[in-house]
């Protein structure tokens, strides 16, 4: 870590997993390419107007290692 990263402050989060793929420097798109979707999709999901599947929940906790969504 630079000095400059350490001086850079992380926007807010409205759930884990942005706040995992903003800490691992991951963009959406990445994410969606991982799991073999749509960035749309990714998209909505972070902003809560789509759910996740129990199989896509189940996939994204284990590209992140997350324990919970």
């Amino acid at each position: 870590m630079t000095d400059t990263d350490a001086m850079i402050k992380p926007p807010p989060f409205s759930s884990p997993l942005e706040r995992w793929l903003w800490a691992n420097r991951q963009k959406r798109s990445w994410l969606a390419k991982q799991l073999n979707v749509s960035p749309a999709l990714i998209t909505l999901i972070l902003q809560g107007k789509r759910g996740i599947s129990p199989e896509l929940g189940e996939a994204i906790k284990k590209i992140t290692g997350l324990k919970r969504l």
